[in-house]
């Protein structure tokens, strides 16, 4: 009883927001709009796997374009390439695993993590035939990509995981796309792979298998981020606003199932990996929730990746949330919702209790220490609940004191629901 109380006070908040006169919408709080701005976004695989296509959906979508933006995707061989490359200042925005990141940042790096185009980790440590069990690991050649990186850093802590020491084993650096080839050569013993190389490496070679998938070595772990150095970010903030909310729409337009054929032709373009390994690996990632889901960048994920490192001795320093990541997310929620508010965006029909499957309240205070403890859906479980058919997301902005409501109904997913942002504190 207390819960159908709790859900019907959240259903009028809402219907009272809908029936407010909007509050006049400030220069600050305006989107930000770009004409003809040139960004370089540095990739960290090359070709990328069907995790990493966000950013070449917002290319070849029309996304970057539709925000202003005229972008030069540059692709690296690995996470500390991108990074060192947005360091330099040779690149605007650096898609990158999280460790070369946070050790930067360790070792001093005046630079900020604003987004992220997979948050968990998607891997299995795959390994040879000839390795049953994890002590035959002893002795052989680990796969990794580069030093401190991603797949590095995974490899440590499987090997931690077994009782394995670094010393006990041989590391050889191979090339994104010499993982897969690698392993089948025989030049390697293992490798962290994608779920698309998994699959693919399975129809060369069956006996290659998998002695763990990395879920169960690592919980709250950060896969990647997008980091800019904060002079870029103070000195280009509009065209960073912009990229982020075209990445954002470029997420959301991965759930659009009206449009799977179009995502996965650029998912074949740019992988150029089997179609059917490619729209199996899709569906699979689509189910797992892999790209972003309102959640931005998780707490939990980057103090879990902090501790991970320190534990395996890659890092002195354990750098805090506020030191690793920016407020760009926090600007491009709050200034979109303003502006909905501003111009009667409203959910296309009254919202009712029918509208209630999810919901949650999360009380006032800093954006970036309370949104980490949300999650994009929270269930209630209960076969007699009437609440069905829609979905609530909560999004904390320092403005409302009780809970903000982004209502997309059954289309959550859909391109047309984009940052359509409903504010629950409306008065």
């Amino acid at each position: 009883m207390i819960r159908r109380v709790a859900s019907v006070f959240l259903v009028g908040l809402v219907a009272a927001a809908c029936g407010s006169a909007p509050a006049p919408v400030t220069s600050a709080e305006k989107p930000a709009v770009c004409t003809n701005q040139s960004v370089k976004l540095a990739m960290p695989v090359t070709p990328p796997n069907v995790v990493h296509i966000p950013p070449y959906v917002a290319q070849d979508m029309g996304i970057f374009r539709d925000e202003g933006l005229t972008v030069e995707i540059v692709k690296f061989e690995g996470g500390v390439g991108a990074f060192r490359a947005m360091a330099g200042g040779s690149v605007d925005l650096a898609g990158t695993s999280a460790e070369p990141f946070i050790t930067a940042v360790s070792q001093g790096a005046d630079v900020k993590a604003i987004y992220t185009y997979a948050p968990n980790v998607d891997v299995a440590f795959v390994v040879a035939e000839k390795i049953k069990s994890p002590a035959d690991l002893k002795g052989k050649n680990m796969g990794v990509q580069e030093p401190n990186g991603f797949t590095d850093t995974m490899t440590r802590l499987v090997l931690k995981k077994y009782g394995i020491a670094p010393s006990d084993v041989k590391f050889v650096s191979t090339t994104t796309a010499a993982r897969v080839t690698a392993l089948v050569a025989g030049t390697v013993d293992t490798g962290v792979l994608h779920l698309d190389q998994v699959k693919t490496i399975a129809k060369k070679n069956p006996g290659i298998h998998t002695l763990v998938n990395m879920t169960d070595v690592v919980q709250d772990y950060q896969y990647a981020v997008f980091a800019a150095t904060s002079d870029s970010l103070k000195n280009n903030a509009t065209r960073m606003e912009c990229l982020v909310r075209a990445l954002i729409k470029a997420d959301r337009m991965l759930y659009d199932t009206s449009k799977r054929q179009q995502l996965l032709d650029v998912m074949v373009k740019y992988t150029k990996e089997d179609p059917q390994v490619v729209a199996a690996t899709y569906d699979e990632l689509v189910a797992l929730k892999a790209w972003p889901q309102n959640e931005g960048i998780p707490q939990a994920n980057i103090d879990g990746t902090v501790k991970s490192l320190k534990d395996t001795n890659q890092i002195t320093t354990a750098p805090t949330f506020p030191q690793l990541v920016g407020n760009v997310l926090l600007q491009v929620v709050t200034r979109q919702r303003a502006w909905n508010r501003q111009h009667g965006r409203r959910p296309s029909e009254k919202p009712g209790e029918h509208h209630l499957l999810r919901r949650g309240t999360e009380p006032f205070g800093d954006f970036a220490q309370n949104r980490a403890g949300l999650h994009p859906e929270r269930g209630v479980g209960n076969e007699h609940d009437a609440l069905v058919g829609a979905i609530v997301h909560d999004v904390v902005v320092p403005a409302v004191r009780k809970v903000e409501l982004v209502l997309h109904r059954r289309d959550r997913h859909h391109a047309s629901c984009t940052l359509d942002l409903f504010d629950g504190d409306i008065g």
